[in-house]
């Protein structure tokens, strides 16, 4: 016989016994809860980061062809004013330059970046003007728009970026370039 029962046969369960801790359909619930949290982190992560890597390059480009813009003004401009200008553009933009490209850390342009930034026209227009004799003009308006379009570009960049040792180096070049764009200003024949 059997002590734990009294002679009674053992009684047939109704249901199944509950176990202690989290049922079934809670478990496959916090799964896919967990799940879903690590997607939208691993989403997150990769979509935050820094965007501005095509602005970067065409920067980069567009600075390298004022480069050359302002190399030919050094041999070509008469006005001593005008010159003195060049000196001081041609300085503050390469140190910019050199400044940026550590700040950007954006690989090199590529060659249809640097074709699309070439500003042939600019060239062209520049090399009309010294045969006609109007070289400093044609400069001044093709320095002064190459500045106007370079500072519309890094405010583009600023406005987009995510990264403050950027944004601060950003700022600095934009007020150099503004500053450079006052001063030509004022010598404006």
């Amino acid at each position: 016989m059997d002590p734990t029962y009294q002679g009674f046969g053992a009684p047939v369960p109704t249901k199944n016994p509950t176990r202690p801790g989290i049922s079934g359909g809670k478990l496959i619930m916090l799964i896919a809860g967990g799940l879903v949290v690590i997607l939208l982190g691993v989403f997150l992560l990769i979509n935050s980061g820094d965007k501005t890597g095509a602005l970067q390059q065409r920067l980069s480009a567009r600075l390298s062809t004022m480069q050359r813009i302002i190399a030919e003004g050094k041999k070509n401009v008469h006005d001593p004013e005008l010159s003195e200008i060049n000196s001081v553009i041609s300085l503050q933009v390469l140190s910019d330059t050199t400044t940026l490209n550590t700040a950007m850390k954006s690989p090199k342009p590529d060659d249809t970046v640097v074709a699309s930034e070439a500003d042939t026209a600019s060239f062209d227009e520049l090399k009309t003007a010294a045969l006609n004799s109007r070289f400093d003009a044609a400069y001044r308006k093709i320095i002064a728009a190459k500045l106007e379009s370079t500072n519309a570009l890094i405010r583009e960049i600023y406005d987009e970026t995510s990264s403050k040792s950027l944004k601060t180096e950003l700022n600095t070049v934009y007020g150099h370039l503004k500053q450079l764009q006052n001063q030509l200003a004022a010598t404006s024949s």
